[in-house]
């Protein structure tokens, strides 16, 4: 079984920085996000033009934004990375919801100037390829280099009949992907989708195989199974996870043999699938939980869907993209409600996203969406933070002392992932403490 992209390691040579425009409050639906490669730049000024467009000019990040002042922020590039500093704005510069002055920059923080809001990426330089060459797989473009890569994949797969395993949270858009893939594919049959949760198990071999006409009591009209259905075409298997074990091995068989046989017949049919299963990553760490054989049939390729709150430079053209689909011609948001409702952790990823849009542009009628307007939301946080139940050290970075901070970046070369799994902390946090400390990454790269 093979698995799209690894997590880039932060301190990487191979790390290009990235700064994404996602959106601009005054007009949600304009889908202008662009991103720009910070590479060999020194530094960069965010400033805002009343009257101008969106573009890079040398070290000059020019936004249409006039709640910007004309000189915002500025990016400096520094040992560790690049950190932002507000250049006496009149409305504040905002690093994930939080008005900063001077803040080192990490992974995945979004920025907000003015009424803009950005988002900061450290990507490898095979991702921020795929990145550029603009690798879209359905209606919506990425601007996240994981997806992008993810994409660029599946494309290529597309064509083949390598069965797929679709892994992601509730919401992550599963059934997207699956859509998306089979109309790349080329293939002339039918995207079948069923949903494996809602099938009892005394009606799966009817459901999936079919049957002939007085096959069993009721049986009145002879019926075309979802897999017959999906010939030449893609089956899509949705939570393939709630499939029974007796479910399993009988699925299995269909697998191995590339055959049918409906209820009632004695005669087989052969059938030319392709399988695309979708379910939650627990179907993979839990021991025993599913047919390792299956398994292995359906995982020809497997693929993480990333949850929203990792790619939140995506939130321009997936908010473009609902309020389009939802007839809503023109909206625009406060700042107070876009903080809100984008530094949101979305639990329920791109579903709860477009619920709440939708509701929120609803309720405004045409005015601009406010913050009692938005339904309740989780509490603003990074879900990457360490589990709760993790030492003290963890969720109190001033209990680091210098030494063991030291010890620990020094055994890992400088690099801060493997560092901070060490400490039992996350990124983010040690990256605050060295910066709290005063200490030069560059020192331990050596």
């Amino acid at each position: 079984m093979r698995t799209t992209w690894e997590e880039p390691e932060e301190g990487s040579a191979q790390e290009v920085a990235l700064l994404t425009y996602v959106l601009g409050f005054d007009d949600l639906g304009a889908d202008g996000s662009k991103t720009f490669r910070l590479d060999d730049r020194a530094r960069v000024a965010i400033g805002g033009r009343e009257a101008g467009e969106l573009a890079m000019h040398g070290e000059m990040l020019d936004l249409p934004d006039r709640w910007a002042s004309s000189r915002h922020a500025e990016l400096r590039r520094t040992a560790a990375g690049f950190s932002i500093r507000d250049l006496g704005s009149r409305n504040g510069t905002f690093v994930n919801g939080v008005r900063v002055q001077d803040q080192h920059l990490l992974d995945g923080d979004s920025i907000e100037v003015g009424h803009s809001l950005l988002v900061y990426r450290l990507a490898s330089a095979d991702a921020a390829t795929a990145l550029a060459d603009e690798m879209k797989l359905g209606p919506t473009a990425t601007h996240n280099p994981r997806v992008a890569e993810m994409n660029r994949d599946l494309t290529r797969l597309a064509p083949t009949t390598e069965p797929v395993l679709l892994l992601g949270e509730t919401g992550t858009g599963k059934d997207f992907v699956a859509r998306a893939l089979h109309a790349a594919s080329g293939r002339t049959g039918a995207l079948v989708p069923i949903d494996c949760g809602a099938v009892p198990d005394p009606l799966f071999e009817s459901t999936f195989f079919g049957h002939r006409r007085g096959a069993f009591t009721g049986a009145a009209d002879a019926h075309v199974g979802a897999i017959m259905r999906a010939d030449r075409g893609t089956l899509f298997f949705d939570e393939i996870g709630n499939l029974s074990p007796a479910a399993q091995a009988k699925l299995l068989r269909v697998l191995e043999d590339k055959a049918v046989t409906p209820l009632g017949s004695a005669q087989p049919e052969r059938v030319e699938v392709r399988w695309v299963a979708a379910t939650n990553s627990r179907l993979l760490s839990a021991p025993g939980a599913f047919r390792s054989d299956l398994l292995q049939r359906l995982a020809g390729f497997s693929v993480e869907l990333l949850p929203l709150r990792q790619r939140r430079e995506d939130l321009g053209v997936l908010t473009a993209h609902i309020l389009r689909e939802a007839s809503f011609e023109h909206a625009a948001i406060s700042a107070s409600a876009a903080r809100r409702l984008y530094s949101d952790p979305f639990a329920g990823n791109i579903r709860q996203l477009r619920t709440a849009l939708r509701s929120a542009a609803s309720l405004a009628a045409g005015s601009r969406i406010e913050a009692r307007h938005l339904p309740a939301l989780s509490a603003p946080g990074d879900s990457g933070r360490p589990p709760a139940d993790a030492p003290a050290i963890a969720d109190d970075p001033a209990g680091m002392d210098s030494a063991r901070v030291e010890q620990a970046l020094l055994a890992a070369k400088g690099n801060v992932v493997h560092a901070a799994r060490a400490l039992n902390t996350h990124p983010r946090q040690l990256y605050r403490v060295v910066d709290r400390l005063g200490l030069e990454l560059a020192k331990f790269r050596r």
